[in-house]
């Protein structure tokens, strides 16, 4: 008797090997509580290196800016600049946010007008050296003029006239006079700071740059928001840029030129 077809073993299906999945990519509570549509770099403020590892820092081509303006005052240098960018899915800024910076009252020639010292988040600037050798750019994140430890990585903040002062209810930004607040506390202030990073060098030789020169980490203040006055910062360590000495007999104006000078500010 012929066999029943439909009494055949049916062999098994083939088994498909099971493949484990990655691991989902779990984003700190500081990125993923963000509306796809908002960018971070304008409202996180606070930078470790958990939210970093997620934020992609491009430095741009090294472009040469000497002129003919710099050319007439140092004859001899040569500059550079790269700028910094920072990059999270759709959103790229040249502008970061950091909040409650504090800012130590420093009597140097043009403190407070045209730049102050302030202590930034240090894992910021890690970033950015970082990302510099990846594109076999040498960075240095620490300031000359102002000596940074372990605890606090203390950076020039350039361009601040006009730029630093006081968020209104409405949201509108007041300037205030930096350099006068400074006179009449004589003690620190507190900001929350849009920055603006870049690299630059200077090379005083006319010769080209090369790989082994090294770039200077630069902050430029986009703006300034004062959160509190009268703040106990201990300053660092600051080489003023031109040192200055007591004044002499000889220097002290008479009563008539004060009059006249006061007169030409009324």
């Amino acid at each position: 008797m012929p066999p029943n077809p439909r009494s055949s073993a049916v062999p098994p299906p083939a088994t498909v090997p099971q493949t484990e999945s990655p691991p989902a990519t779990v984003l700190p509570t500081a990125l993923s509580s963000i509306p796809s549509n908002k960018s971070p770099f304008n409202i996180i403020g606070k930078w470790d290196r958990e939210i970093l590892d997620h934020i992609q820092i491009e430095i741009g081509d090294p472009k040469e800016t000497t002129s003919d303006f710099t050319r007439k005052k140092n004859p001899n240098n040569r500059y550079w600049k790269a700028y910094v960018t920072f990059k999270y899915g759709k959103h790229d800024s040249r502008i970061i946010k950091m909040l409650n910076c504090d800012v130590p009252h420093i009597k140097s020639s043009n403190y407070g007008i045209e730049y102050i010292v302030a202590n930034l988040q240090r894992e910021v600037g890690d970033a950015i050296v970082e990302a510099a050798m990846k594109k076999d750019i040498i960075a240095n994140m620490h300031d000359k003029r102002a000596a940074s430890t372990d605890d606090n990585w203390w950076l020039t903040i350039n361009n601040i006239n006009g730029r630093v002062g006081l968020i209104d209810q409405l949201g509108e930004f007041e300037p205030r006079d930096m350099g006068m607040i400074f006179t009449k506390t004589e003690s620190g202030i507190r900001l929350n700071l849009d920055l603006v990073f870049c690299l630059r060098l200077t090379i005083d030789e006319k010769r080209d740059r090369t790989s082994k020169d090294v770039f200077n980490v630069v902050a430029d203040c986009s703006r300034g928001a004062i959160m509190a006055v009268r703040q106990e910062v201990q300053a660092p360590t600051v080489e003023a840029a031109i040192p200055q000495q007591r004044a002499t007999k000889q220097d002290i104006a008479s009563q008539e030129l004060i009059d006249a000078l006061d007169q030409l500010l009324i």
